[in-house]
C-alpha cells in the first residue's frame, strides 16, 4: 500500500504535469490571439490529425514487427497454439 506522502507527490506531479502547457497548447493560444476562433479550430483539428496519423503509423509499424519476428511464427509458445497469430500476419 502506498503512504499517504507517496501518494500526494504522486497527485501534485501529475497535476503539475497535466497544467503545465506543451508546445502544442502554445501554439493554439498563439494561432487564436492573432487569428481568432477559425484559426484555432483549424490548428486544433490539425494536430488532432497528426496524433491521429502518428498513432496509425506506430501500430503499423509494431504489427509489422510482430509479424516479421521469430516468435509469431512458432507453432508453440509454452504449450499454447499460437498459429492464429501467423495466419493473422499475411497481408499479401
Amino acid at each position: 500500500m502506498l503512504s499517504f506522502e507517496s501518494l500526494l507527490g504522486f497527485v501534485v506531479a501529475t497535476v503539475l504535469l497535466a497544467l503545465a502547457a506543451g508546445l502544442d497548447n502554445v501554439f493554439v493560444l498563439a494561432q487564436s490571439a492573432m487569428s481568432g476562433l477559425p484559426a484555432r479550430l483549424l490548428v486544433t483539428d490539425g494536430l488532432c490529425t497528426g496524433v491521429i496519423v502518428h498513432a496509425f503509423a506506430v501500430a503499423i509499424g509494431v504489427v509489422t514487427l510482430i509479424c516479421a519476428s521469430t516468435w509469431s511464427h512458432c507453432s508453440s509458445l509454452s504449450g499454447q497454439d499460437t498459429r492464429w497469430i501467423s495466419r493473422g500476419c499475411r497481408f499479401a
